[in-house]
Protein backbone atom coordinates (compact mmCIF):
# COMPACT_ATOMS: atom_id res chain seq x y z
CA UNK A 1 0.00 0.00 0.00
CA UNK A 2 3.09 2.67 0.93
CA UNK A 3 4.82 1.73 -2.42
CA UNK A 4 1.33 2.20 -4.13
CA UNK A 5 0.51 5.58 -2.50
CA UNK A 6 3.90 6.52 -3.10
CA UNK A 7 3.52 5.81 -7.02
CA UNK A 8 0.55 7.80 -6.92
CA UNK A 9 2.04 10.76 -5.76
CA UNK A 10 4.91 10.80 -7.99
CA UNK A 11 2.88 10.66 -11.10
CA UNK A 12 0.87 13.65 -9.47
CA UNK A 13 3.60 15.85 -9.00
CA UNK A 14 5.16 14.59 -12.86
CA UNK A 15 1.40 15.36 -14.03
CA UNK A 16 1.55 18.97 -12.10
CA UNK A 17 4.97 19.62 -13.23
CA UNK A 18 3.94 18.94 -16.96
CA UNK A 19 1.33 20.54 -16.97
CA UNK A 20 2.74 23.38 -15.29
CA UNK A 21 5.25 23.48 -17.92
CA UNK A 22 2.51 23.66 -20.60
CA UNK A 23 0.89 26.42 -19.27
CA UNK A 24 3.98 28.34 -18.97
CA UNK A 25 4.80 27.75 -22.45
CA UNK A 26 1.31 28.80 -23.58
CA UNK A 27 1.90 31.98 -21.27
CA UNK A 28 5.32 33.02 -23.01
CA UNK A 29 3.69 32.06 -26.35
CA UNK A 30 0.52 33.96 -25.98
CA UNK A 31 2.64 36.94 -25.00
CA UNK A 32 4.93 36.92 -27.91
CA UNK A 33 1.38 36.93 -30.27
CA UNK A 34 0.44 39.90 -28.04
CA UNK A 35 3.88 41.88 -28.86
CA UNK A 36 3.44 40.93 -32.33
CA UNK A 37 -0.06 42.23 -32.78
CA UNK A 38 0.98 45.32 -30.34
CA UNK A 39 3.52 45.89 -33.37
CA UNK A 40 1.24 45.22 -36.38
CA UNK A 41 -1.35 47.40 -34.40
CA UNK A 42 1.46 50.52 -34.56
CA UNK A 43 2.65 50.37 -37.86
CA UNK A 44 -1.68 49.37 -39.00
CA UNK A 45 -2.09 53.13 -36.90
CA UNK A 46 1.25 54.86 -38.55
CA UNK A 47 -0.12 54.02 -41.92
CA UNK A 48 -3.24 55.73 -41.43
CA UNK A 49 -1.97 58.52 -39.86
CA UNK A 50 0.33 58.99 -42.67
CA UNK A 51 -1.88 58.49 -45.21
CA UNK A 52 -4.84 60.88 -43.03
CA UNK A 53 -1.41 64.12 -43.19
CA UNK A 54 -0.88 63.21 -46.81
CA UNK A 55 -5.18 63.70 -47.99
CA UNK A 56 -5.35 66.43 -45.92
CA UNK A 57 -2.04 67.70 -47.24
CA UNK A 58 -3.30 67.06 -50.74
CA UNK A 59 -6.74 68.86 -50.16
CA UNK A 60 -5.31 72.18 -48.27
CA UNK A 61 -3.11 72.16 -51.28
CA UNK A 62 -5.61 72.23 -54.01
CA UNK A 63 -7.70 74.59 -51.26
CA UNK A 64 -5.08 77.16 -51.43
CA UNK A 65 -4.04 76.78 -55.46
CA UNK A 66 -1.84 80.25 -56.16
CA UNK A 67 -2.24 82.26 -53.27
CA UNK A 68 1.62 81.90 -52.11
CA UNK A 69 3.06 81.37 -55.37
CA UNK A 70 5.86 83.24 -56.10
CA UNK A 71 6.15 85.12 -59.61
CA UNK A 72 2.84 86.75 -59.38
CA UNK A 73 2.23 90.70 -59.03
CA UNK A 74 0.09 91.41 -56.05
CA UNK A 75 -2.60 94.10 -57.58
CA UNK A 76 -2.60 97.32 -55.81
CA UNK A 77 -4.61 100.45 -56.31
CA UNK A 78 -1.50 102.03 -58.04
CA UNK A 79 -1.46 98.91 -60.78
CA UNK A 80 -4.39 99.68 -62.27
CA UNK A 81 -3.49 102.66 -64.22
CA UNK A 82 -1.43 102.15 -67.21
CA UNK A 83 0.12 103.69 -70.43
CA UNK A 84 -1.42 102.51 -73.37
CA UNK A 85 2.08 101.67 -75.70
CA UNK A 86 0.31 99.96 -78.69
CA UNK A 87 1.24 102.81 -81.50
CA UNK A 88 4.65 102.94 -80.26
CA UNK A 89 4.86 99.13 -80.35
CA UNK A 90 3.27 98.39 -83.76
CA UNK A 91 6.30 101.45 -84.49
CA UNK A 92 8.81 99.26 -83.40
CA UNK A 93 7.26 96.33 -84.79
CA UNK A 94 6.89 97.80 -88.35
CA UNK A 95 11.15 99.01 -88.16
CA UNK A 96 12.07 95.37 -87.15
CA UNK A 97 10.19 93.56 -89.66
CA UNK A 98 12.14 96.02 -92.06
CA UNK A 99 15.46 94.80 -90.93
CA UNK A 100 15.64 98.53 -88.68
CA UNK A 101 15.74 97.39 -85.14
CA UNK A 102 17.67 99.45 -81.80
CA UNK A 103 18.47 95.94 -79.91
CA UNK A 104 22.42 96.50 -78.18
CA UNK A 105 24.53 93.64 -79.96
CA UNK A 106 26.64 93.90 -76.45
CA UNK A 107 24.04 91.55 -74.85
CA UNK A 108 23.23 88.00 -74.70
CA UNK A 109 19.11 87.18 -75.19
CA UNK A 110 17.94 84.52 -73.08
CA UNK A 111 14.84 83.04 -74.20
CA UNK A 112 12.62 81.45 -71.55
CA UNK A 113 9.73 79.63 -72.79
CA UNK A 114 6.02 78.64 -71.63
CA UNK A 115 4.48 76.03 -70.43
CA UNK A 116 4.19 72.68 -72.10
CA UNK A 117 7.00 73.92 -74.25
CA UNK A 118 8.93 70.30 -73.93
CA UNK A 119 6.26 69.47 -76.05
CA UNK A 120 7.18 71.65 -79.02
CA UNK A 121 10.65 71.16 -80.52
CA UNK A 122 10.36 74.22 -82.56
CA UNK A 123 9.45 76.11 -79.97
CA UNK A 124 11.15 79.78 -79.84
CA UNK A 125 13.38 78.08 -83.06
CA UNK A 126 11.88 80.73 -85.53
CA UNK A 127 12.71 83.36 -82.79
CA UNK A 128 16.39 82.71 -82.36
CA UNK A 129 16.88 82.63 -85.95
CA UNK A 130 15.93 86.26 -86.24
CA UNK A 131 17.94 87.49 -83.89
CA UNK A 132 20.46 85.41 -85.10
CA UNK A 133 19.88 87.26 -88.47
CA UNK A 134 20.31 90.44 -86.85
CA UNK A 135 23.50 89.34 -85.51
CA UNK A 136 22.47 89.25 -81.82
CA UNK A 137 23.68 86.61 -79.68
CA UNK A 138 20.92 84.18 -78.52
CA UNK A 139 19.74 81.61 -76.29
CA UNK A 140 16.86 79.55 -75.19
CA UNK A 141 17.00 78.29 -71.79
CA UNK A 142 16.65 74.30 -71.91
CA UNK A 143 13.87 74.05 -68.61
CA UNK A 144 11.25 71.87 -67.58
CA UNK A 145 8.38 74.14 -68.07
CA UNK A 146 5.96 72.45 -66.73
CA UNK A 147 8.02 72.20 -63.25
CA UNK A 148 7.83 74.72 -60.07
CA UNK A 149 8.39 78.50 -60.60
CA UNK A 150 11.21 77.95 -57.47
CA UNK A 151 12.66 74.90 -59.37
CA UNK A 152 12.84 76.55 -62.97
CA UNK A 153 14.04 79.93 -61.09
CA UNK A 154 16.95 77.94 -59.76
CA UNK A 155 17.52 76.38 -63.19
CA UNK A 156 17.70 80.23 -64.68
CA UNK A 157 19.79 81.53 -61.85
CA UNK A 158 22.49 78.85 -63.04
CA UNK A 159 21.54 79.35 -66.74
CA UNK A 160 22.30 83.13 -66.35
CA UNK A 161 25.75 83.12 -64.50
CA UNK A 162 27.21 80.15 -67.10
CA UNK A 163 26.58 82.75 -69.73
CA UNK A 164 27.90 86.07 -67.93
CA UNK A 165 30.80 84.28 -67.23
CA UNK A 166 31.07 82.57 -70.78
CA UNK A 167 30.68 85.80 -72.93
CA UNK A 168 31.29 88.54 -70.37
CA UNK A 169 27.92 90.13 -71.23
CA UNK A 170 25.16 90.87 -69.18
CA UNK A 171 22.46 88.89 -70.43
CA UNK A 172 19.08 90.47 -71.31
CA UNK A 173 15.34 87.80 -69.94
CA UNK A 174 12.85 87.55 -72.54
CA UNK A 175 10.17 85.26 -70.69
CA UNK A 176 6.90 84.19 -72.83
CA UNK A 177 3.91 82.91 -70.68
CA UNK A 178 5.07 81.40 -67.81
CA UNK A 179 8.61 81.46 -68.49
CA UNK A 180 7.95 85.24 -67.37
CA UNK A 181 7.07 84.36 -64.34
CA UNK A 182 10.08 81.84 -63.91
CA UNK A 183 12.80 84.38 -64.51
CA UNK A 184 10.28 87.21 -62.42
CA UNK A 185 11.08 84.79 -59.54
CA UNK A 186 14.83 84.09 -60.22
CA UNK A 187 16.04 87.89 -59.96
CA UNK A 188 13.45 88.19 -56.97
CA UNK A 189 15.24 85.10 -55.47
CA UNK A 190 18.80 85.65 -56.47
CA UNK A 191 19.17 89.41 -57.29
CA UNK A 192 21.84 89.62 -54.87
CA UNK A 193 23.98 86.80 -56.87
CA UNK A 194 22.39 88.14 -60.29
CA UNK A 195 22.87 91.96 -59.75
CA UNK A 196 25.05 93.52 -62.41
CA UNK A 197 24.64 90.12 -64.79
CA UNK A 198 21.14 90.98 -66.05
CA UNK A 199 20.66 93.91 -68.59
CA UNK A 200 16.64 93.71 -68.09
CA UNK A 201 13.31 91.63 -68.67
CA UNK A 202 11.48 91.71 -71.48
CA UNK A 203 7.66 89.60 -70.78
CA UNK A 204 5.23 88.39 -72.97
CA UNK A 205 2.08 87.20 -71.96
CA UNK A 206 2.94 85.96 -68.78
CA UNK A 207 0.18 85.29 -66.49
CA UNK A 208 1.15 87.66 -63.10
CA UNK A 209 -2.58 87.96 -62.35
CA UNK A 210 -2.92 84.13 -62.09
CA UNK A 211 -4.01 81.54 -64.31
CA UNK A 212 -5.76 78.33 -63.21
CA UNK A 213 -3.81 76.59 -66.25
CA UNK A 214 -0.43 77.62 -65.20
CA UNK A 215 -0.96 77.39 -61.22
CA UNK A 216 -3.70 75.52 -59.92
CA UNK A 217 -5.36 72.99 -62.11
CA UNK A 218 -1.75 71.57 -63.13
CA UNK A 219 -0.25 71.89 -59.31
CA UNK A 220 1.44 69.05 -57.89
CA UNK A 221 0.48 67.87 -54.89
CA UNK A 222 -3.14 68.67 -55.17
CA UNK A 223 -6.15 66.14 -55.82
CA UNK A 224 -6.08 64.10 -58.90
CA UNK A 225 -2.89 66.01 -59.92
CA UNK A 226 -1.49 63.51 -62.11
CA UNK A 227 -4.88 62.72 -63.86
CA UNK A 228 -5.04 66.73 -64.09
CA UNK A 229 -1.96 66.88 -65.75
CA UNK A 230 -2.45 64.01 -68.46
CA UNK A 231 -5.28 65.70 -69.52
CA UNK A 232 -4.36 68.77 -69.85
CA UNK A 233 -1.52 67.67 -71.78
CA UNK A 234 -3.75 66.12 -73.98
CA UNK A 235 -5.68 68.75 -74.71
CA UNK A 236 -3.55 71.44 -75.08
CA UNK A 237 -0.79 69.58 -76.92
CA UNK A 238 -2.94 67.20 -79.75
CA UNK A 239 -5.89 69.77 -79.46
CA UNK A 240 -5.03 73.05 -79.46
CA UNK A 241 -2.00 72.70 -80.87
Amino acid sequence: MLFLASTLQLCAVRSYASWSSYILRGYRLGQRLALHLRGLCSLFVNEINTKLTRSLHRFWTTLQGSSEDIGWLQRTQMSLYSVDGTSRFQELLHDVRNGMHYLPDTLVYLLIPGLFSNHSPLYFLNTKRFFSKMGLTCHIAKIHSEASVEKNARELKLYIEELYWGSGKQVLLLGHSKGGVDAAAALSLYWSELKGKVAGLALVQSPYGGTPVASDILREGQIADRETRRIMELIVCKLIK
